[in-house]
């Protein structure tokens, strides 16, 4: 197997989200890598008003003056038509859902900065807390690091999660391990997440021509190869870079 460059240093953060254009389900705060808003599809309840509406030419105005003026801003509530912007505290179910006059729900996604080891990463519709780690391991202690940090190694779901790592793996010249696997029981893979089964359809998408393959018969662990720009299944006892992934909260 060829190995693109190893950078030496043993983390890497990297902030793509403001060199990258987000979907119309996100919004940020350039400058401000915490203020992060996603929309809530079909919300049950709604937030604590923090004040009254206010008329913002666009989402990004309006959480920008959420987040200036109130410490406690989690999340707004955006009529694109008439340009209404209330802001809102947390959610809980003794609030009411956005009326159709306050337009649509966004809540504020936070990323453990904390540690200095996870960031925010955006594209398209997709944005996602993560840390990048470049120490070469093999699968099992990537797993056993991710859940030390509270997290899991990555999954990819969605084309734009892939886009995701192949940026990374662009910038680094790296392989990774990512988050889903078929040591349970063979040619079942799962996702790290949650243990939902990856689908003909998802191989399709995110993994390389003809692959999963179990090569040799031996290849249960899924990495994502540098040059092919894909998933694939690999020698869990091989060693590379990996990416953990951090629930939002």
């Amino acid at each position: 197997m060829t190995r693109g460059p190893h950078l030496r240093s043993g983390l890497l953060v990297l902030l793509l989200g403001s060199a990258l254009s987000l979907g119309s389900n996100f919004a940020s705060i350039t400058g401000n890598e915490d203020s992060y808003f996603y929309l809530v599809q079909s919300p049950d309840f709604g937030p604590v008003r923090l004040g009254a509406g206010t008329y913002e030419r666009s989402l990004l105005s309006c959480v920008t003056m959420c987040v200036t003026k109130f410490h406690d801003c989690y999340s707004v509530m955006y009529n694109s038509v008439t340009h209404l912007c209330t802001p809102g505290g947390a959610s809980d179910n003794t609030n009411a859902p956005p009326a159709s006059w306050e337009g649509k729900l966004y809540k504020r996604i936070t990323c453990d900065f904390g540690s200095g080891e996870f960031s925010v990463v955006a594209h398209g519709n997709e944005a996602v807390c993560i840390g990048v780690f470049l120490d070469w391991v093999n699968y099992t202690s990537a797993d056993a690091s991710c859940k030390e940090k509270d997290s899991h190694l990555m999954t990819v779901k969605s084309l734009d999660r892939l886009a995701i790592v192949q940026n990374i793996s662009n910038t680094t010249g790296e392989f990774f391990w990512l988050g889903c696997n078929d040591i349970m029981e063979e040619g079942t893979f799962v996702w790290a997440d949650n243990g939902q089964v990856v689908t003909d359809d998802e191989k399709l998408k995110y993994f390389g021509e003809g692959e999963p393959n179990d090569m040799g018969g031996n290849e249960d662990c899924c990495m994502f190869v540098w040059g092919m720009m894909m998933l694939n299944d690999g020698f869990c006892l091989d060693e590379m870079a990996y990416i953990c992934e951090k629930r939002w909260t």
